[in-house]
């Protein structure tokens, strides 16, 4: 039998010891029964594709949305550190949610099975028997609300997930042994702020590109081009500057003939890469953030097509898609299409790409102890890390404005590859025809 719950109604069961949401929870633990709002109960109902698509748009709000938090909890971490606390935190949501039995895991499922701690809005509920593991309950959750609710509600739950995850560590992940810079460390974050307020940057070469000229194309797609949409300025200078900057300019930086390089020679400093951390991590953000925004951004633009019945996505392609919108092969070819390989205006660091880094792009050769297939994604794999940082640095200061710019981008490359092979082709052939690679072991 489906119940549905007013608001009113709903108010008083949360709050109350004898009320549905307590019944609920233990009927939960019987019969896998859920109140849920009941629009969201018509949609897995009906939408043969909604619990996957809102489970995967879950799990990408989950990754992006945590990602900037962690940050501001390690003092002189980087990208990788907290890219593995997001992916940690992802895992504490599996073991917890599947066959724990802490009082963390308890913790974590009283809460999502009480529906007024989760969604506070007008909308009705409904009990609704749908068995769906816990894990994939929470994911679907957050996908519907980055659907149906207000950014600041999404926030506040996932805050409430965080703050479980924090207690649950004893938040031992977040105390670094280095968490006082020491003078060298300083000394190379003061000369990092000089090099963000002086280095020069192309902003011909980034903004005033020939319309004719932006665009890209793919793997027999019978010459069909893929125009693009100018690229949207960023317009805090240390920002931009960061985002210009690969992570791994922190070892082009320690060249001895760079000026970043001679000016710590003259304060007394050797130039051995391990032992400037802080400076790695001072570069490794963005990338990390990019990375998240793309996938979650990619798993709405493929599931508002299928919402809308778009002929060639199904779910046997959604996959391949998201899998083709994500990877290095295309966003290197977006990195270079938009310059920002050559962002910034420093000859050490040029050189440096051209003759190590870059070598295949930049010669035609290939890198030392790798054959073609090594090189290309050597090369793509370091070019998809720039696009990834640009589209960061945006998100951080005009979220707005990159939203409708990959959407841009990505719609179009839809609209040509799908014009190119039809949706029920192989895996294989989907890949390979677009991307001139197999990513089927990927």
């Amino acid at each position: 039998m489906i119940r549905t719950v007013s608001a009113r109604n709903r108010m008083s069961v949360s709050s109350s010891p004898h009320s549905h949401a307590h019944h609920m929870s233990k009927r939960y633990n019987s019969k896998q029964a859920m109140l849920i709002p009941s629009q969201l109960n018509t949609l897995l109902q009906t939408d043969k594709f909604v619990k996957y698509h809102y489970s995967s748009l879950g799990c990408d709000l989950v990754k992006l949305k945590s990602y900037p938090r962690f940050k501001h909890l390690i003092v002189g971490g980087g990208g990788g550190i907290v890219k593995e606390l997001v992916f940690d935190l992802t895992s504490f949501i599996r073991k917890e949610l599947t066959d724990s039995k802490n009082d963390s895991s308890q913790q974590l499922k009283d809460f999502l099975t009480s529906n007024g701690s989760i969604l506070n809005s007008e909308d009705a509920m409904t009990f609704s028997d749908h068995h769906l593991a816990l894990r994939n309950w929470l994911y679907i959750i957050f996908g519907y609300l980055s659907q149906a609710y207000r950014e600041d509600e999404v926030e506040k739950v996932l805050d409430k997930i965080i703050d479980m995850y924090l207690a649950a560590r004893n938040k031992r992940l977040f105390v670094r042994s280095a968490s006082i810079p020491d003078a060298k460390d300083s000394a190379v974050l003061e000369l990092i702020k000089n090099y963000y307020e002086t280095v020069s940057i192309n902003y011909d070469k980034l903004y005033n590109i020939d319309e004719s000229r932006r665009y890209i194309m793919f793997h027999e797609t019978q010459d069909m081009k893929v125009y693009l949409p100018p690229l949207p300025k960023v317009h805090n200078r240390e920002l931009l500057v960061k985002a210009l900057m690969h992570k791994e300019y922190y070892r082009m930086l320690l060249i001895p003939k760079h000026s970043f390089a001679k000016k710590l020679t003259e304060l007394g400093y050797d130039l051995d890469p391990r032992e400037y951390s802080v400076l790695k991590y001072e570069l490794s953000f963005l990338d990390g953030l990019g990375d998240l925004f793309l996938a979650h951004e990619s798993s709405k633009l493929i599931y508002d097509l299928c919402k809308e019945g778009t002929k060639y996505v199904s779910n046997n392609t959604y996959h391949m898609l998201r899998t083709i919108l994500a990877t290095n092969t295309l966003l290197s070819k977006l990195t270079v299409t938009y310059n920002l390989h050559h962002g910034l205006d420093d000859a050490v660091v040029a050189d440096r790409l051209a003759n190590d880094y870059l070598l295949c792009l930049h010669t035609g050769r290939l890198h030392p102890d790798m054959d073609a297939d090594e090189t290309r994604v050597y090369e793509e794999e370091f070019l998809g890390d720039y696009f990834e940082s640009y589209m960061a640095a945006l998100v951080l200061e005009q979220p707005e404005v990159a939203e409708r710019f990959i959407a841009e981008i990505y719609s179009s490359i839809l609209q040509v590859i799908t014009k190119v092979l039809p949706p029920d082709v192989s895996y294989r052939i989907w890949t390979t025809g677009i991307l001139g690679r197999n990513l089927h072991h990927k």
